[in-house]
């Protein structure tokens, strides 16, 4: 059984993380971009009863490839920056 220390935490980081989406969501919404969320933020919701009894660290979206210009754009103005895989 996980500690209620865990489970707190897990809760304020995907509070955060969920903020976070929002803002992106909202975005791809106002310049047309269709979107699925995948894994994590998805089953947090769908599946578990409470948001902080799914760990996640990151945000999964499934997006259209012709889209992809106009989603950099959109991601950078929000602060992120590409990062390569280990490795490259």
């Amino acid at each position: 059984m996980r500690s209620a220390l865990k489970i707190n935490q897990t809760s304020i980081s995907n509070t955060i993380l969920l903020h976070s989406a929002r803002k992106v969501i909202q975005e791809f919404k106002q310049e047309n971009i269709g979107l699925l969320v995948s894994k994590g933020l998805y089953l947090a919701f769908a599946v578990y009863p409470g948001i902080s009894l799914r760990p996640m660290s990151d945000v999964d979206f499934l997006v259209k490839r012709m889209d992809l210009d106009k989603i950099y754009k959109i991601l950078a103005g929000l602060g992120y920056r590409e990062v390569s895989p280990k490795g490259q």
